[in-house]
């Protein structure tokens, strides 16, 4: 056991790790900018609990008690089914204090476009980590011969110098095509799945609130709330 973790710290060197994992974040940074760091980051829990099929099953069932409700008591009264996924909770409420059909559309399309851009900053970051962390790790190859190369009488320097030369390479090579680039594709997947379900809902709600308006127009001067929609009975 000893010697077996003895033979895997061969391959961690921290000098290394540093300069290909903070060199290749930094750099990211520095392209996509500063704030897309904390974006980045904040996404990865996305990784490990996202389940959009389970949000789109309760994104069709939430859609079709909105229906039923508003039929029953008017669009007002939308905002009483409570459902777990923020985003449906927040169109839901939309739909109850919206004015009409056209600001409905409008403040979806909206919302939607600005999740649409969150999502692929996030993972466009990750995937410029993936293409310099490569390079970052060559660079860090090229440094370390260069060291190497300087110290050729001291035996102990030129095996710490060819440790980072090799390490470097091969931390970029995990970093990039194990670690970000997956982390890039996921990402970009997970966000397809999710803005797929959530147009869906914008859709299913939006007819419904047509639907409601078109049908409340004659009656605008009874039982009417003044936008064209009935009062919640």
């Amino acid at each position: 056991m000893q010697q077996s973790l003895t033979h895997a710290m061969v391959f961690f060197d921290p000098l290394a790790l540093a300069l290909v994992v903070m060199g290749s974040l930094v750099l990211a940074g520095s392209q996509e900018g500063w704030r897309s760091i904390q974006g980045a980051i904040g996404a990865l829990p996305v990784l490990f609990r996202s389940n959009q099929s389970e949000n789109a099953r309760l994104a069709r069932n939430a859609g079709k008690r909105v229906a039923r409700i508003v039929e029953k008591r008017g669009i007002n009264c939308a905002d009483r089914v409570k459902v777990d996924p923020h985003f449906v909770q927040n169109v839901i409420r939309e739909v109850a204090n919206q004015k009409d059909p056209s600001s409905f559309r409008e403040w979806t399309r909206n919302n939607i476009i600005q999740r649409q851009t969150r999502h692929a900053f996030a993972a466009r970051f990750w995937s410029t980590v993936a293409e310099i962390a490569p390079a970052l790790g060559m660079i860090g190859t090229v440094i370390g011969l260069v060291l190497m190369f300087g110290q050729v009488e001291d035996a102990a320097a030129i095996g710490q110098s060819m440790a980072v030369a090799m390490l470097t390479t091969l931390y970029g090579l995990i970093l990039g095509n194990v670690i970000a680039g997956p982390i890039s594709v996921r990402l970009m997947r997970a966000s397809e799945s999710e803005i797929a379900w959530q147009q869906e809902l914008a859709d299913q709600l939006f007819h419904i609130v047509e639907r409601e308006y078109l049908a409340s127009r004659p009656g605008l001067d009874t039982g009417s709330t003044g936008t064209g929609f009935r009062q919640c009975a």
